[in-house]
């Protein structure tokens, strides 16, 4: 699995981008408690 941090995804800043190679998934940390 490929972990990239700080990615900016859609005009969000602090993303994390994971891949396993099929599937991706990307998280923002500016939303959230």
């Amino acid at each position: 699995m490929e972990i990239q941090e700080k990615y900016n995804f859609e005009g969000w800043k602090n993303c994390i981008r994971m891949t396993n190679g099929e599937v991706e998934i990307v998280v923002t940390t500016d939303v959230g408690p």
